[in-house]
């Protein structure tokens, strides 16, 4: 019974060791919010700063594909209506040598 018992974690160093896990997780937490936190101030910079352009800005994936567009909204210029380039690749729809140009 002595030999199953030493294999056994006692329940004070149980709860230490649980004690350390929780310290462990509360820091990665407070380690998260400031994260975010700080992704959402850079979030409102760069919508703030988009907002204030008088281009259009045009958000490709490494892929090459259109997934997010911004423009002025008094700017109505476009080339293309913008449902017909979200969603597809630069070389579908810039001309060749605009889309040779990436």
């Amino acid at each position: 019974m002595r030999e199953s018992k030493s294999k056994e974690e006692s329940p004070g160093r149980e709860i230490a060791r649980l004690k350390r896990r929780v310290a462990e997780l509360e820091s990665a937490l407070i380690e998260l919010k400031l994260r975010s936190e700080a992704l959402q101030k850079n979030e409102e910079k760069l919508h703030t700063l988009i907002t204030c352009l008088d281009d259009a800005v045009f958000v490709v994936g490494l892929d090459g594909v259109f997934n997010r567009f911004y423009k002025h909204p008094a700017r109505d210029d476009l080339f293309l209506p913008v449902r017909d380039l979200l969603g597809k690749h630069f070389q579908d729809v810039l001309p060749p040598d605009t889309a040779d140009f990436f």
